[in-house]
């Protein structure tokens, strides 16, 4: 590991230093560090806290790979050299960023921290919040975005409060980010709207741009028009089999980001106090995360012990917008358990799909517990189907990639689809695969 900051005295004792750098401590909590130099904290997998509030600069590649890193604070950081931050996967808790003026290349890559408010920046990167990184920026002074300026799977919300336009060099800042395919939304001030859709490169998202006194406004998209709290009501009033179909869409805030859900099943899933069947299971049509089922190649104790299932219940469900969230019903969970040979069942508010909800068949291992054929079909695990395929973009764009099932495969191994369709099982459990989200109403 590279030089940890400027100098040793900085962080106080040896002794301290030493835990550190050989990853046996959890928590750093230092507020005389002015600096961190390269690669301060690289591949730190220990740390779960980190806090340098009078940290000035972050240097390169500073948090890259702090894998386990939940929360952050660099809140007098002025300058965020490239890389700084990236490939902090659980980095969910992050400290003001408003002293922050220069923002630089590829940062927030694979940090999903939200939207990130930055209301002194005036230097702007590229790639920033790139793949499944910020959710959004939210800028105050007047800038200019770089060519390839955000590139996020999750991108889905840019607030520019300047009253001076902003400058968009190339359309493809936008490029595989849910307001490229038509489901987020760039707020500028009211008076700037009309300018912004009819200016260079602005226009060609004219359709996604809006007024700041809107924000924040509920992400629309989708077959179902209705909104969500429509929808409740349509469950409470027993009309919602005849309202919405198997298939049907609707788009969801998640963290900033929108996230297309789609009906997988009505009545199917039992609702964990044993009241009944929860009315409508929904699933994304694309990916909200891209990671491993476990930090290592291991699947004891099955999806209960899974660190995906507590990503999952740690950091998506506290996101989804809060009118959703409270209709979200707890359900039982059937999954199977390769260490122990039998199934196993968890209650699950937020989850992946099983083997068996996804084929309905008697090829696989579950053979028992909710299934969704009315979305999925009866394909044999081992034929393509492409009612399977998922994509990248959580809002269903782009192009398809792998994603994770919480059924166990073999002691290294769970079950999973590829690009295709096709049933896979031969994926370890650390290799980074998509994350789709299912839920029950």
């Amino acid at each position: 590991m590279a030089e940890f900051v400027n100098t040793i005295d900085t962080l106080g004792d040896e002794e301290t230093l030493e835990c550190i750098l050989s990853h046996e401590q959890t928590t750093f909590n230092d507020d005389t560090v002015e600096s961190l130099c390269d690669y301060a904290f690289d591949h730190n997998d220990a740390l779960t806290t980190i806090k340098v509030p009078s940290a000035e600069v972050i240097n390169a590649y500073a948090f890259q790979y702090c894998t386990n890193l939940k929360t952050l604070n660099i809140s007098n950081a002025t300058d965020l050299k490239n890389y700084a931050i990236q490939y902090c996967y659980r980095l969910t808790d992050l400290s003001s960023t408003d002293e922050l003026v220069h923002l630089r290349n590829y940062n927030f890559k694979y940090s999903p921290v939200g939207i990130v408010v930055c209301p002194k920046v005036t230097t702007l990167g590229t790639y920033l919040g790139q793949e499944y990184g910020a959710s959004g920026f939210d800028f105050t002074n007047q800038v200019t975005i770089q060519a390839s300026g955000f590139r996020g799977k999750l991108f889905s919300t840019l607030i520019l409060r300047s009253s001076t336009m902003c400058t968009l060099s190339n359309v493809n800042a936008f490029t595989d980010t849910p307001i490229a395919g038509g489901y987020g939304y760039i707020y500028v001030p009211d008076s700037l709207v009309d300018t912004y859709k009819a200016a260079s490169n602005w226009s060609t998202f004219a359709s996604r741009i809006v007024s700041l006194e809107e924000y924040p406004k509920e992400f629309d998209g989708g077959t179902i028009t209705d909104s969500w709290s429509e929808i409740f009501a349509a469950e409470d009033n027993g009309t919602y089999k005849t309202k919405y179909n198997i298939g049907d869409t609707k788009a969801l805030n998640w963290n900033g980001a929108c996230v297309l859900m789609q009906i997988a099943a009505f009545d199917e899933d039992d609702l964990a106090d044993n009241t009944g069947k929860a009315k409508i299971t929904w699933i994304s049509v694309g990916f909200v995360a891209y990671k491993s089922m476990n930090p290592t190649d291991t699947t004891t104790g099955g999806w209960a012990d899974c660190e995906q299932r507590d990503y999952m219940q740690r950091a998506i469900l506290p996101n989804i917008n809060s009118a959703v969230r409270s209709n979200i019903k707890p359900v039982t969970k059937i999954s199977y358990d390769y260490s122990t040979s039998s199934n196993i069942t968890t209650t699950d508010s937020v989850w992946i799909p099983s083997e068996y909800e996804m084929t309905g068949t008697t090829d696989i291992a579950e053979k028992t517990g909710a299934c969704y054929t009315g979305l999925f079909g009866t394909v044999a695990h081992s034929s393509p189907s492409t009612s399977r395929i998922k994509k990248h973009n959580p809002c269903g764009t782009g192009s398809a990639g792998g994603w994770w099932l919480r059924s166990a495969s073999s002691a290294l191994r769970f079950h999973c689809v590829g690009s295709s369709g096709v049933g896979d099982s031969s994926v370890g459990a650390a290799t980074s695969y998509g994350l789709v989200l299912g839920f029950c109403t």
